[in-house]
Formats: structure tokens, C-alpha cells, sequence
């Protein structure tokens, strides 16, 4: 029986969102087959790891045959739970928000960021790698005509839980926060916290230990 999304562990979703990037490039080099051995190496792990993801998304194949590039993608967007593009908006178009603007705009073809937002007069009405950004004030508005379930935070620490309140209440269900603080929100929000700071800091640790 093939697992839904919700009942992998996160460790192996995220591989599975690895497994089907790399499927996506396979299929736009216009190759039908790909072999265990190669897609670990791509994904920075073992391929009896990696076959023991695939057979629990129902994924058949072999060590000598390989496997159908198409059949698998298919069988990891039905784990993954959604085919069609899902709308995100962000908010805070500082530094950071403009490289995470560009970086959706390029690589990111599932998720579409549809809006931006900011306070500075500057930067409302500018269009910044393909997405305009508005007034915060007009967030609930353009939340509810976009039909936006997801939100990236990339404001300052003291005006993250703040935003994140408006953001549940306009009916985002998936924040991905770039705060450094950590959110008080509802169980049913999923919240995805990308601390660059200590990110860096962890680096620096383990690398003077080498």
C-alpha cells in the first residue's frame, strides 16, 4: 500500500522532494531510465537507502534494470500530495526577501510566489523578479483572492509572531520562516523554521573540528 505524504517521516519526504528534482532533470535530458546507484550519488545517499524510499511509495524496479524515470515521478508526486502549483506570498522584501524572490522565481516551478509584501514606500508597486510588491495592508485581501495557503516570513525577529498571527488568521496553513525566533501557532500549521544564523554557526563548529 502506497504511504501518503503525512504518514512518511520527514527525513524521508525530504528525500523524496530530492528523488523527484532530480527525476525532473532526467526527464528534461530526455532519459527513460535511471539506476539506483545514480540517483543516490545525486541525492547524497546510499542506494539501499534509496530503494527502501522507493518501495514505500510503490516504486518497482531493479539493480540491473533500473529505474522508469516517468513511473516514478509519478508515484512520488502521489506521496507528495500535490501536482498542480501551489500559491505562497513573502513577506519582507529586504535583502534576504529579494534573493529568495529571485531564487523561487528560477528553480522553484511548483511553488509560484504570487505576492510580495513590505511597509517601506520604496519598494511597494516595484516588481521584483517577476512578483509585485504591495502594501501590507493589502495582505488578508490578496491572500483570500489568490486562494494562499503558504507564507515565507523574512522579517525582523521582534515582528515575526505578529505577522505569522495575520497569516493564520487570513488562512495560511504552511509558514516558512526566516526569522530567527520560534512561532507560537496553531497545531494544524505546519511551520518550517530556516534559522540562517545558527545554520552558520553549526558550520563553523564542525568545520574547525576537521
Amino acid at each position: 500500500m502506497i504511504k501518503s505524504g503525512k504518514d512518511i517521516p520527514d527525513k524521508t519526504l525530504e528525500r523524496m522532494v530530492k528523488y523527484r528534482r532530480i527525476l525532473d532533470n532526467f526527464e528534461a535530458e530526455g532519459k527513460a531510465i535511471i539506476y539506483s546507484h545514480e540517483m543516490a550519488k545525486l541525492a547524497g545517499n546510499t542506494p539501499s537507502q534509496m530503494r527502501r524510499d522507493l518501495m514505500s511509495c510503490g516504486c518497482a524496479g531493479s539493480t540491473r534494470a533500473g529505474y522508469n524515470v516517468k513511473e516514478m515521478q509519478h508515484k512520488i508526486k502521489e506521496v507528495l500530495g500535490f501536482s498542480d502549483t501551489k500559491h505562497t506570498i513573502l513577506v519582507g522584501v529586504g535583502n534576504l526577501g529579494k534573493a529568495i524572490l529571485s531564487y523561487f522565481s528560477f528553480r522553484v516551478p511548483r511553488v509560484q510566489v504570487v505576492a510580495a509584501f513590505d511597509i517601506m514606500p520604496q519598494r511597494i508597486g516595484r516588481v521584483i523578479s517577476g512578483t509585485r510588491c504591495h502594501d501590507i495592508h493589502e495582505m488578508e485581501t490578496i491572500i483570500k483572492e489568490k486562494n494562499v495557503t503558504l507564507g515565507i516570513i523574512t522579517v525582523p525577529r521582534e515582528e515575526a509572531q505578529a505577522l505569522a498571527d495575520r497569516l493564520v488568521a487570513a488562512g495560511i496553513t504552511g509558514i516558512l520562516n526566516f526569522a530567527p525566533v520560534t512561532l507560537d501557532l496553531p497545531e494544524n500549521v505546519y511551520v518550517e523554521n530556516m534559522d540562517i544564523t545558527m545554520k552558520i554557526e553549526k558550520i563553523a563548529f564542525y568545520s574547525g573540528e576537521n
